[in-house]
């Protein structure tokens, strides 16, 4: 059996009426049949939401239709008013005739424009009439965060979530964090670090500043946040509230804990390589650490370069025996109640696009490679 619709159509305080002929409209839409009944008001985000409920209690529908403006502003107002009047959550669907429909379209013909709010509304009773209802249920949530990405935005995302008290895992693939953000250098228009991305303001920088820098935050010393670098998720597995994440971590060959940055074993590494950070502009060690300001402040050893046990320079030099060459990958398990997953971007190739002549001309550069040209030129 069809389930029975009812159908609340707004004129935003008859601002629509404006673009779209809402007489011919609802007349077409009872021609229909689709719907138990149709209502027309002006404000239903407001002053109509009385007479929206008394009328759901009456009619006993079974799916609502909403058309009106975009669900990102008055979708959880409807869905509790039905709530209300007994029915489930998301027995509601939304019709968006303002933003998608009269807004759009307010220099085209006014049949038109009402013809494509008529499509919108008929598309949104052919989902209605498929609808499920979804039960709405309290259920104990893991109190903690895995964030996916030690790029700007999750590392953004670790930082609030850890100042509202929650606990957060960061699981990062590269030996540190902070993205493609640390190529930047500088940032338009301030020309500021481009780690001090932040939208809220930095003691540090002064009591204007609507910046505040990723590495003044002194993030590796916040209790709430948790890092592992050099390691990848590999699955995923539970439910809403309550995942089990299944994390890979490669051998790093120095450990986090005993390591004290002296630098010696850089010193005594025979293997020198292009410094992929820098672009191959300059050179690093096969041990090395990617900048001075890295998070976590520690060496790495890239296995793709190393000599391992034909050299071993770096094991013989280290005071605290912080380097094991034997090392090998990891597997745990972290529970967290949710995951954000800021994985990143990779920088578009311009070489794609043959009219900028990238690639033809040296002095046709990328941003990245501008800024990584200026720190490494002095």
């Amino acid at each position: 059996m069809a389930p029975k619709i009812g159908l609340f159509i707004c004129d935003c305080g008859k601002t629509l009426s404006q673009t779209m002929d809402y007489d011919s409209l609802i007349s077409d839409l009872k021609k229909s049949g689709k719907f138990e009944f149709i209502v027309r008001e002006s404000v239903l985000c407001r002053s109509d939401l009385e007479k929206m409920l008394k009328k759901l209690k009456e009619s006993k529908v079974d799916k609502v239709i909403v058309a009106a403006c975009t669900p990102k502003l008055y979708e959880s107002t409807w869905g509790h008013l039905l709530e209300d009047a007994g029915m489930n959550y998301y027995d509601l669907v939304i019709a968006n005739i303002r933003e998608q429909c009269a807004w759009v379209h307010k220099d085209e013909p006014k049949e038109s424009v009402t013809e494509k709010a008529r499509g919108l509304i008929l598309s949104a009773a052919n989902r209605a009439e498929v609808l499920e209802e979804i039960p709405r249920e309290k259920i104990p949530i893991t109190q903690k965060v895995v964030v996916i990405g030690g790029g700007i935005a999750g590392l953004t995302a670790a930082q609030e979530l850890a100042e509202l008290g929650i606990e957060v895992n960061v699981i990062e693939k590269k030996p540190t964090v902070g993205g493609l953000c640390l190529e930047l250098g500088t940032v338009f228009p301030t020309q500021d670090c481009s780690l001090c991305v932040r939208t809220t303001g930095c003691p540090g920088l002064g009591d204007g500043s609507p910046r505040r820098c990723i590495y003044r935050a002194n993030l590796e010393f916040n209790p709430k946040i948790k890092f592992y670098t050099n390691s990848e998720v590999i699955d995923v597995m539970g439910d809403v509230g309550n995942f089990k994440v299944v994390v890979k971590k490669n051998p790093r060959y120095v450990s986090e804990e005993k390591c004290i940055r002296c630098n010696e074993c850089v010193k005594v590494c025979p293997v020198e390589v292009p410094d992929d950070f820098n672009l191959g502009l300059t050179t690093r060690k096969a041990i090395y650490m990617p900048f001075v300001q890295a998070i976590p402040q520690i060496y790495a050893i890239d296995p793709k370069t190393c000599k391992f046990e034909q050299c071993k320079k770096c094991v013989e030099v280290c005071p605290t025996d912080a380097i094991n060459l034997k090392e090998k990958e990891e597997t745990f398990t972290i529970d967290a109640g949710s995951i954000i997953i800021a994985t990143g971007f990779d920088e578009y190739n311009p070489a794609l696009v043959k009219e900028y002549n990238y690639e033809r001309y040296p002095d046709v550069i990328t941003q990245i490679e501008y800024s990584i040209w200026v720190m490494t030129s002095g």
